[in-house]
């Protein structure tokens, strides 16, 4: 979760990368909440988000679709 919780930084700010793949970490709900609040609200460039094989169970999952919901990228 330190280490999602690092790149949530510059994901609040991102306005040129794209895809971001975090596959096979140990993110958890904690990791998972700090990257639906870098998502939420705001304009970032990201358009592709993998999370396969983590552990981010449901909270996480309810977190990171609440930052997508209220965030303002097009696609």
């Amino acid at each position: 979760d330190d280490g999602a919780c690092a790149v949530c930084v510059g994901l609040k700010y991102n306005d040129t990368l794209k895809t971001l793949s975090l596959n096979r970490n140990s993110i958890g709900a904690i990791g998972a909440g700090e990257i639906g609040l870098a998502l939420l609200g705001g304009h970032n460039g990201l358009q592709t988000l993998y999370l396969d094989d983590t552990n981010i169970g449901d909270d996480g999952s309810g977190a990171i679709c609440v930052g997508l919901k209220h965030n303002d990228t097009r696609v």
